[in-house]
C-alpha cells in the first residue's frame, strides 16, 4: 500500500503548479518573512509543517539515545566495539579530507606556477623580434623540433 502511494506522489509531484501563489487581487503573495509583514493565513501552514517535523525530529533522536543507553547497558563490550568501529570510521572519514585538502593545495601551488611561467613566456614573446622562428617560441623544455618540420 505504501509503495503504491509513493509512486503516486512521485507521478504526481512534477505536475504540481510551479507558478506563485496568488490572492484575489491578483497580487502575488510574498514569502514570510520577506518584506518583515506577518505571512498571510494560507501560508502559515509551513510554519506548522516545520514545527511538527522539528518536533519528530526530536524526539527521533531522544528516542535513538534511549535506544543506545539500553543497548549499551545490555551489551557493554559490543558497545564498546561499535564505539570504536564509528571512531575508526572518523579517523578514516579525516584522513579523506585532510588528503583531499592537501590535494587542493598542491592543485592550487600548481595552478600558480603554472600561471606564472605562462606570464614569463608571453612577457618573453612580446619582447622578441618580429622574424622569429617557430622555435624560439617553443617553450624551454618543449624539445620537439620535428613537429615543425611537417613530420
Amino acid at each position: 500500500m505504501s509503495t503504491r502511494i509513493a509512486v503516486i506522489l512521485l507521478v504526481l509531484c512534477p505536475l504540481y503548479p510551479l507558478t506563485p501563489l496568488a490572492d484575489e487581487s491578483g497580487a502575488a503573495l510574498t514569502a514570510p518573512g520577506s518584506d518583515g509583514a506577518r505571512p498571510p493565513e494560507e501560508m502559515r501552514w509551513l510554519d506548522e509543517v516545520r514545527a511538527q517535523r522539528e518536533a519528530w525530529e526530536a524526539r527521533r533522536k531522544a528516542a535513538k539515545a534511549q535506544s543506545d543507553a539500553h543497548l549499551r547497558m545490555l551489551d557493554p563490550i559490543g558497545a564498546a566495539h561499535i564505539e570504536e568501529r564509528e571512531k575508526e570510521s572518523e579517523r578514516m572519514r579525516e584522513a579523506v579530507r585532510e588528503r583531499a585538502e592537501q590535494q587542493r593545495h598542491a592543485m592550487e601551488q600548481e595552478r600558480e606556477a603554472r600561471r606564472q611561467e605562462l606570464e614569463q613566456w608571453l612577457d618573453q614573446r612580446r619582447t622578441m623580434p618580429y622574424p622569429y622562428t617557430p622555435y624560439d617560441l617553443a617553450p624551454s623544455e618543449w624539445n620537439n623540433p620535428w613537429f615543425y618540420r611537417g613530420y
